[in-house]
């Protein structure tokens, strides 16, 4: 009889204490054993305030209020790159706040939110009952899909809770609000510059808008992954960490930015830093962008075409895997002739590898200029090495890439002058020759619109860094500018140095710590192979 896999591993359920030193911990409840070691590694990440998370508690009357919860998610890493998922929801209002946390290998997302839902129904009840609930949820299996969880020796309290997602989904579900927060071609380009493994520092107040946002955007690369560090919520504890060389995706709280700032001593000048309250760019250098290619510019004008839908409640599920859909098929169009690029390695220990040049071969120029670029990250490295190695196992890795299982052809509407006349005022006109290069815009072309000027998209950009606004925030200045631009105050560029970066067709250099780390993840990946072999 096959094992059935167990939902989850491990449920921790902290409260914060204080003692001398600090802020500590008491470990309420663990199950289905108990792990201090597990304990000790998860507990900074529920608590990345610190002790400030009690001693602004001291001396004020608190009651408990359950409504004033905080969901939140982030990711373990061990030295193999295996990932654990932990789910939490956190009271910090309480006295000595409390957190539950579930942590497992699948990240079974809304499953999860079901089961913290129940346990606060309970712990409103009894502590005690709450402790006998998670030993009965250790206990369950992963269900089917529309199965459902039912008690098996907790009798105390009836609950049936059902699991609705698809299990094969490979994404969360707000990413219709991280559209709308950042912006079609901002969203692109965030996208863009995770696939060539920039540093990231996003801020939030809400650890919960930190988690979600960051992994929903690890979530919108698949079937690539991100291997680098990956840290939603930075405990206060490690507030020197984004000096490190390696990229990273990090999310802080807000509240501590300026302790972290302190604490790295300007060692993040090649740090993108987005505030999510904003939904904007702060600090840091603007790269160029890294998606260029028309079916590039065509994904922004889908993706605006969305984000400014006048129903915005309307099918929000539906609009969630439209925007999935529309990344995956972005990628489907550059990577889908790669299952035909392997090479027979005779004698060899790995009998195939990624044939590289019979693959960049079958690239458009645009494509392949990304691809220059993007082989060069850790990102590329193992995905071809994995398939290579699958390849080599005897797997028809064409059942397990998504690229395999997505339509060859255009399915998605895009912003176009007809959307644009439409959508006028009565008794409004508009011209349709495009305000930046004076060609006309046919029904074929993306089109942009500021106020009564048209544009194509591929030309509706910042006259400081060049890169395409469509769906984004525009400063409010007479030229076509983005917001960090124009706060930062950077130089305009006049139309035929916009126009030449529009025609540049130049490789996206590596820096040398880029190149360096690269090199050294390229080389220890190497060194496991072989001491496995």
């Amino acid at each position: 009889m096959e094992k059935q896999e167990k939902l989850i591993e491990n449920i921790i359920h902290f409260k914060c204490t204080q003692i001398e030193e600090g802020m500590s911990y008491e470990c309420i409840s663990q199950q289905p054993y108990k792990d201090t070691v597990l304990q000790n590694m998860v507990f900074p990440f529920c608590f990345p305030e610190g002790e400030s998370m009690i001693n602004k508690k001291d001396g004020l009357n608190y009651h408990i209020d359950y409504e004033k919860q905080e969901s939140f998610a982030f990711i373990l890493t061990d030295i193999s790159a295996n990932r654990r998922y932990v789910y939490c929801r956190r009271f910090s209002n309480f006295k000595f706040p409390e957190c539950f946390c579930i942590i497992a290998e699948r990240p079974f997302e809304s499953l999860f939110k079901k089961i913290l839902d129940k346990a606060v129904a309970i712990r409103k009840i009894s502590i005690n009952l709450l402790s006998k609930f998670f030993e009965d949820i250790a206990k369950q299996n992963v269900p089917s899909i529309n199965g459902v969880l039912t008690n098996i020796s907790f009798h105390h309290i009836p609950y049936e809770i059902s699991s609705e997602e698809d299990f094969s989904k490979h994404h969360s579900s707000n990413v219709l609000n991280i559209l709308k927060l950042f912006g079609a071609s901002f969203l692109v380009d965030i996208i863009g510059d995770i696939m060539m493994e920039r540093k990231f520092v996003f801020l939030s107040n809400s650890i919960g808008s930190l988690s979600d946002t960051i992994l929903t955007l690890t979530s919108l690369i698949y079937p690539f992954v991100w291997h680098h560090v990956l840290i939603p919520i930075l405990p206060v504890q490690l507030a020197s960490y984004p000096t490190a060389p390696m990229p990273y995706l990090i999310g802080i709280k807000t509240s501590l930015w300026e302790h972290v700032k302190k604490e790295c001593d300007g060692g993040m000048e090649d740090t993108i830093v987005i505030d999510l309250e904003k939904g904007q760019q702060i600090e840091g250098p603007v790269f160029p962008m890294v998606f260029t290619s028309p079916n590039s510019i065509l994904l922004r004008s889908q993706l605006s075409l969305i984000q400014n839908d006048p129903d915005p409640d309307e099918n929000i599920e539906l609009k969630n895997d439209t925007i999935y859909n529309m990344f995956q098929l972005f990628f489907f169009k550059i990577f889908h002739n790669y299952f035909q690029c392997f090479k027979a390695n005779p004698g060899g220990k790995i009998k195939y590898s990624f044939d590289r040049d019979t693959f960049v071969s079958k690239l458009n120029e645009d494509d392949k200029l990304f691809f220059e670029s993007f082989e060069d990250s850790q990102m590329c490295f193992m995905f071809f090495n994995t398939r290579a190695e699958q390849k080599s196992d005897e797997y028809q890795i064409e059942t397990l890439c998504p690229f395999n299982r997505l339509p060859p052809k255009e399915s998605y509407g895009f912003v176009d002058c007809g959307f644009v006349m439409e959508n006028l005022d009565s008794g409004e006109s508009i011209s349709m020759v495009c305000r930046f290069c004076n060609l006309l815009i046919t029904g074929e072309d993306p089109c942009s619109q500021r106020g009564n000027e048209l544009y194509h998209t591929k030309c509706f950009r910042c006259c400081c860094c060049a890169k395409i606004l469509e769906g984004n925030k525009l400063a409010n200045c007479e030229r076509l500018k983005c917001v960090y631009c124009h706060r930062s105050q950077k130089p305009e560029l006049t139309v035929n140095e916009i126009q030449a970066r529009i025609d540049s067709k130049e490789k996206r250099k590596l820096t040398k710590t880029e190149k360096l780390v690269s090199k050294t993840f390229k080389k220890r990946f190497e060194n496991e192979k072989l001491q496995q072999n």
